[in-house]
């Protein structure tokens, strides 16, 4: 009977421990809260709808919904966006594979392995180049160790450069423009406050409120004088007012006011009057040749008049003043005593017969002539 009763016990026990156990390899729901003083240790994953605690420490990866993930390392891992309200403090690394927006975000240093998008245009790549959909604007100072290439039109407002390279036009201000060629091109007026050296330089006008140094040599003063250093070569004509020299030297004839001319050959021509001297009539033409008589036969002791026509025609005019000179030709009988235009191309010839032998006729004669025109 003892006996009975004693292993009645030991069956209850053994139950209720099974009985125990297999409840607890089940899901338990609890209806109401759970105060614990210990720690709560769950090996397998949990599910928490509605959470709220204060401290969660986990052995393992923190698995959210199936997604995101925060692993025993401390990394986060998200199979989708990553929204973040208010600041955040990361003192480690933070490494995304996939594209991350930003908005609103303040950063001292970023760190990207490929190229940078931003707004889905502008694009800084791994190499280090910066590319652009739009407009780049900078508002403080650039500083550029390397090149910066620009393929479409770039506006720089107070931009400053020890050098500038570019394989196509500068334009400034839609106005001024540099060509590939070199050529500077403005459609207004080019100021240079400091000097200029200009190699090659070609120009219609050039208005300068101080001097004009060329080569530092010679000078243009603001008052227009010219001074130089060592001579003066002037290929084509060149027109002196008012102009005052020691010493002049042309190696080819000089024109004065586009009318007199001293040749190379040192002969003097001159389109207009020519006076020497201080006193005495001014001329307007001198000019020289012979002219030729028909035979002429004047009475003895008495004079004849003969016609000379001169050798080129229109070098007489009508009241010339004019010298004729006889020559070899003409017999000793003979002398001429007066000569005068009394029209175009016409000098007067008075010849006198001297009666010193017989000859009767002076013949074909051509004497010398000097006219000039007062």
């Amino acid at each position: 009977m003892k006996n009975s009763k004693f292993l009645s016990i030991v069956l209850s026990v053994v139950l209720s421990v099974l009985s125990v156990a297999l409840l607890t390899q089940a899901a338990t729901t609890i209806s109401t809260n759970i105060t614990t003083g210990g720690t709560l240790s769950v090996t397998d994953l949990a599910t928490l709808v509605n959470a709220t605690t204060t401290r969660l420490s986990v052995s393992t990866g923190l698995w959210i919904n199936g997604n995101a993930t925060t692993t025993s390392a401390g990394a986060i891992s998200t199979q989708s966006d990553l929204a973040v309200v208010g600041n955040s403090t990361l003192t480690g690394t933070l490494d995304v594979t996939g594209k991350t927006t930003l908005v609103n975000a303040t950063t001292t240093r970023l760190s990207v392995s490929t190229a940078l998008w931003i707004n889905g245009n502008a694009t800084t790549t791994s190499a280090g180049a910066i590319s652009t959909q739009s407009d780049l604007a900078v508002v403080g100072n650039s500083t550029l160790t390397g090149t910066l290439d620009v393929t479409g039109k770039t506006t720089l407002v107070y931009a400053s450069t020890t050098a500038v390279s570019l394989s196509g036009n500068l334009w400034v201000g839609g106005h001024a423009t540099t060509t590939a060629a070199g050529a500077l091109t403005l459609d207004s007026t080019l100021d240079v406050t400091g000097k200029t050296t200009l190699v090659y330089a070609t120009t219609t006008a050039v208005s300068l409120s101080g001097n004009l140094w060329v080569g530092g040599h010679a000078t243009t003063t603001a008052a227009g004088a010219l001074t130089l250093d060592s001579t003066l070569d002037v290929t084509g004509l060149a027109t002196l007012v008012n102009a005052t020299t020691t010493r002049v030297s042309i190696s080819d004839a000089l024109w004065v006011n586009g009318n007199a001319t001293t040749t190379s050959a040192g002969a003097i021509s001159t389109q207009g009057s020519l006076k020497v001297g201080a006193s005495g009539s001014t001329l307007t033409k001198m000019v020289a040749g012979y002219c030729t008589i028909a035979t002429l036969s004047p009475a003895a002791s008495s004079t004849a008049y003969a016609d000379c026509t001169p050798d080129t025609a229109g070098l007489i005019a009508a009241n010339d003043i004019v010298m004729v000179m006889a020559t070899g030709s003409l017999p000793r009988n003979f002398s001429i005593k007066a000569a005068s235009s009394s029209a175009t191309d016409v000098i007067s010839v008075q010849i006198y017969n001297h009666s010193y032998n017989s000859t009767a006729a002076t013949g074909i004669n051509s004497f010398n002539f000097i006219a000039v025109t007062k």
